[in-house]
């Protein structure tokens, strides 16, 4: 073997380690990117199930008319109409005054 021949021999296996080893450090590179792209959807799919357990909690009829009733606001479900608004009103209003009066006969009497 002479000299050229070596030479070509020692180029080669230099060129061939040096595609292996950036093949190698391709790889680790991807490694760690899956890894960090697995970790966000981690924390994505834990954001999207604390969203969905909170859209839950705020479409409960339920649950929403309490907080309208803790606001204290005068607010009706959809299903009644405004004629048993007034009726119920007024009844209220009956209650109340039957309430006054006896409160009024008790201290009279």
């Amino acid at each position: 073997m002479n000299l050229q021949t070596g030479v070509i021999v020692i180029l080669f296996c230099v060129a061939l380690g040096a595609v292996v080893v950036g093949q190698r450090l391709q790889v680790r590179s991807v490694g760690f990117e899956a890894g960090k792209l697995d970790k966000e959807m981690r924390i994505v799919q834990e954001e999207r199930r604390v969203l969905q357990v909170e859209l839950a909690r705020k479409r409960d009829p339920s649950a929403m008319m309490e907080r309208v009733r803790a606001a204290g606001l005068n607010l009706l479900p959809p299903e009644i109409t405004d004629e048993q608004a007034a009726a119920e009103a007024a009844a209220k209003a009956k209650a109340e005054a039957d309430a006054a009066k006896a409160r009024n006969s008790r201290r009279s009497g």
